[in-house]
């Protein structure tokens, strides 16, 4: 870790901008088993910036105002059981966008959700080290059978 740089935040942190901020947080205390590190809010009330972790990873959330947002993001959550994760995430308000499936070239299984903010969340489990040759090989022939890769 660099003095530059706070220790418990990686080099790049999501920040999301969202109308609702207060739902988006609860959303990920109840479907991620997030938890909130900070809180600031504006004189009006409104969230100014919590820092949210989710497992080991650091997330800013804000109320969107006229200057920034709303900002919609697309994010990749692993998580030990993606199956539990997408139930609890539905239990939590998110809407589908795909169930829980397997990806046959990286071995993977993945659900897609969209949260009440309208970020999309792509959560994963991932089931087995799949090298890159091995990976693109898979890809190649499904393919040429017509199919089309899950993203």
């Amino acid at each position: 870790m660099t003095e530059w740089q706070r220790p418990d935040f990686g080099t790049v942190t999501p920040h999301l901008m969202v109308e609702g901020a207060d739902e988006l947080v609860e959303f990920l205390l109840d479907a991620f088993d997030a938890e909130v590190l900070t809180r600031r809010d504006r004189p009006d009330g409104t969230m100014l910036h919590a820092e949210v972790c989710i497992g080991d990873s650091m997330l800013i959330v804000s109320e969107a105002t006229d200057e920034f947002g709303p900002i919609p993001a697309a994010l990749h959550l692993y998580v030990e059981d993606c199956d539990d994760a997408f139930a609890a995430s539905l239990e939590a308000g998110a809407a589908i966008s795909t169930e829980p499936t397997t990806d046959r070239h990286s071995a993977e299984r993945f659900a897609v959700i969209t949260d009440p903010c309208g970020n999309v969340w792509r959560i994963a489990t991932h089931l087995s080290q799949v090298d890159l040759a091995e990976e693109r090989r898979r890809v190649e022939e499904m393919t040429e059978a017509g199919e089309e890769p899950e993203e």
